[in-house]
């Protein structure tokens, strides 16, 4: 009771929800004017919605000309994570990130989503596909959600999908953590089943040592690491190239860095404002890497002359990355055990 006024919170609930839905239903009206103007201000921009059945917009898809060309370029590998919500009305904010020539995490596209369902992911990768003409991801790298376990193969069918190492290794040491405690070793000996092995083989024997040395084979959580071990051992997919995407580290990286142009109460059309002036910093960070690659001599390692092939054909930062592969591989030795037909590379040392 307030003065003579009667209320209950139902209906104060639903007097709100009312309010919200107005509010919203404006912004949107005022989203899809500004990216009308955009449409024209930018020949390339593209934008795309989902819709309910009573015609409402309720997931909102967009890029431009650079990102899609970027992706023309870049577009073997793409990164998913949706960690926050980023607008006043909790929509998951879910762009989808490469890397560059430079090793700089760029954005394919950006998405405002209803939730985080099977239903509406599927919606925004056959959007995405759609709008890049139809070319598909050699590789997908997301975090351990189960709708993208599901999604992922029926959009991109011939891909190779990941889950997030630092995913996979946060839920491990929440699940196991009682083990990790009372038996010292095992954490070590988890990695080096996982990041150390060379062949499946190797893994498999590994795993299986591990399983009798700690008594831990009957573990829910282990049993189910094991059933996903395709997805984030390194030994099963060795024979797809995907370098320096072990995680989804850059989307979070990514995510963080944007909420810097953003806040919670913000509007969808504000948001879409901001990935103007978000963007245009990206581009201008890439024109730097392309400047220091263009006109710096690299330093040398050594006086091999495919280093210095290496240091013309690559950008500095990818070259960067050849150097420390080059310095990593003389840890491994070769040993010749049939003349001419079988040989035996061995790890000498360790290495990050």
């Amino acid at each position: 009771k307030f003065g003579n006024i009667m209320f209950d919170v139902r209906k104060l609930d639903n007097l709100k929800q009312v309010e919200r839905e107005k509010r919203r239903n404006t912004d949107i009206e005022n989203t899809m004017n500004y990216i009308e103007k955009l449409q024209v201000d930018k020949p390339g921009f593209v934008f795309k919605a989902q819709r309910d059945s009573s015609n409402e917009i309720i997931s909102l898809f967009w890029t431009d000309s650079r990102s899609r060309l970027d992706y023309l370029l870049y577009g073997d590998i793409i990164l998913f994570d949706t960690t926050f919500s980023t607008n006043k009305y909790n929509m998951p904010f879910a762009p989808i990130i490469g890397v560059n020539g430079h090793s700089r995490t760029i954005v394919f596209g950006w998405a405002l989503l209803q939730d985080e369902t099977a239903d509406t992911f599927k919606w925004l990768f056959e959007t995405f596909v759609e709008v890049m003409g139809g070319k598909k991801p050699i590789v997908v790298l997301s975090d351990q959600d189960a709708a993208m376990k599901v999604v992922v193969p029926k959009v991109f069918p011939d891909a190779l999908h990941r889950f997030c190492i630092w995913h996979v290794w946060r839920k491990a040491r929440e699940n196991l953590k009682v083990y990790f405690h009372l038996k010292k070793c095992m954490e070590n000996d988890l990695d080096e089943c996982i990041m150390q092995s060379l062949t499946v083989q190797e893994f498999e024997t590994k795993w299986q040592e591990m399983l009798e040395k700690h008594s831990c084979a009957k573990h829910a959580h282990i049993k189910q690491m094991l059933e996903n071990r395709q997805y984030f051992v390194p030994a099963y997919y060795q024979r797809v190239f995907c370098p320096f995407t072990r995680s989804t580290s850059r989307s979070e990286s990514f995510n963080s860095n944007f909420k810097d142009y953003v806040l919670r109460k913000d509007t969808i059309e504000t948001f879409i404002r901001q990935y103007e002036l978000f963007h245009e910093n990206v581009i201008h960070i890439e024109n730097k890497d392309r400047f220091l690659s263009n006109e710096k001599v690299p330093v040398m390692w050594g006086y091999q002359q495919f280093e210095r092939h290496a240091a013309e054909i690559y950008t500095r930062a990818i070259y960067t990355k050849f150097l420390t592969e080059m310095m990593n591989a003389t840890t491994f030795g070769v040993r010749e055990i049939e003349k001419d037909k079988i040989y035996e590379l061995k790890r000498n040392f360790e290495y990050e």
